[in-house]
């Protein structure tokens, strides 16, 4: 980065996004016509990570949280990841929207993320994690099916990357690019939004408190050992 480029100290900015899951169980016909598809594997299931937009014009049904367009890539430039080892093809790479992965299989693993931001941003790349859901326990939503088969299950959560100091540039550019408003319904909500921010700065208050009340202790610990010299 040029000299010209600072970073802004004491400032952050941040921008939402879904990151989860939605599986469904394979039919048989689905296996009559995909022959590649394992005979163990009970589940199609798609990982993706998502705009937290209002706009769900395009999704296949109601569970899917949030929107897959281009208003990540303002500042996530790439996506990696990380499947169980069992799969052939573990490692995968999005370099683009829409960053999406779609596998069969037959358990539930922990996925490892790996996000890579702009180069603009000048930050090292972040590494999350998420659980594949594929039966309807502990999710965001199950949907019966007509079929007899298990429901459709979608497993969503709604997340904030916090750029801290940003570099000038990258923060006008953020600026110019504002995130999609937030829905009024569904685990993505501005209500849920304005809660977790409020349990943020509570927590970020106390933080501040406790740091302040050590440094005022050092400091009276440092003026008393001047004292006993």
């Amino acid at each position: 980065m040029s000299a010209a480029n600072k970073r802004l100290r004491g400032l952050q900015i941040s921008r939402p996004f879904v990151i989860g899951n939605t599986a469904r169980a394979i039919t048989q016909s689905e296996r009559e016509n995909d022959k590649t598809i394992p005979e163990n594997h009970t589940h199609r299931w798609t990982f993706s990570i998502r705009s937290a937009s209002s706009d769900k014009e395009g999704d296949y049904d109601d569970g899917v949280e949030g929107t897959l367009d281009d208003s990540l890539q303002t500042w996530l430039k790439r996506v990696q990841v990380r499947l169980h080892d069992t799969y052939k093809d573990n490692n995968k790479t999005l370099d683009k929207p829409p960053f999406v992965v779609s596998e069969t299989g037959w358990g539930e693993f922990e996925l490892v993320i790996r996000l890579h931001f702009s180069p603009e941003s000048g930050e090292r790349p972040l590494t999350l994690h998420h659980m594949l859901k594929l039966h309807p326990w502990n999710v965001t939503k199950s949907i019966p099916r007509d079929d007899g088969l298990p429901p459709t299950v979608h497993s969503w959560q709604y997340d904030e990357i916090v750029f801290n100091d940003p570099y000038e540039s990258f923060y006008n550019l953020l600026i110019a690019n504002p995130p999609a408003e937030l829905p009024d319904d569904g685990v993505v909500t501005k209500q849920a939004r304005e809660e977790e921010s409020k349990k943020l700065n509570a927590v970020k208050k106390e933080v501040v408190q406790s740091t302040t009340k050590l440094r005022n202790e050092l400091i009276k610990m440092e003026n008393e050992l001047k004292n006993i010299k």
